[in-house]
């Protein structure tokens, strides 16, 4: 036979159950927090044969301060190189001399103009190089298909 409930009893069940909620949502706050950090960190991450970001440098041969994309970007407005090294805080948008691709499954392109128009440099899966058509003036990339 079931009863109802006394009211000490239905309170605490209620804050056990807002306590596992609020706890549920903090984690996977964290864990969307951390997915995201891996993007924009500074480190250049991928894997041969697996997804990878693409890696913008201040300086020529992948020398100055660094900054990592895990996705196309129609407008590096915003986005500063991060440090340390030569360019570090300095805003990506056409400023990029060099570029490597750490994604080891698809190719990618960096482009003149923002919304990826113009002229552009073909980045192979898993290489680096300087850039040439973009040198310093570049303002979009995205991973090929």
């Amino acid at each position: 036979m079931t009863g109802a409930r006394n009211p000490r009893e239905t309170t605490v069940l209620k804050r056990i159950s807002i306590g596992a909620v609020a706890g549920a949502l903090l984690l996977s706050a964290a864990t969307v927090a951390s997915a995201q950090a891996a993007s924009h960190d500074g480190t250049c991450n991928g894997q041969y044969g697996g997804n990878g970001e693409l890696c913008l440098y201040y300086n020529s041969n992948q020398a100055g301060a660094i900054h990592d994309f895990a996705a196309d970007v129609s407008n590096f407005a915003g986005y500063t190189f991060i440090g340390p090294g030569a360019g570090a805080g300095t805003g990506v948008k056409n400023n990029a001399a060099s570029v490597t691709n750490k994604n080891g499954l698809r190719s990618a392109t960096v482009y003149y103009n923002s919304n990826y128009v113009g002229a552009s440099d073909y980045v192979a899966a898993w290489t680096s190089m300087n850039l040439s058509a973009t040198y310093n003036n570049n303002a979009s990339f995205r991973f090929n298909v």
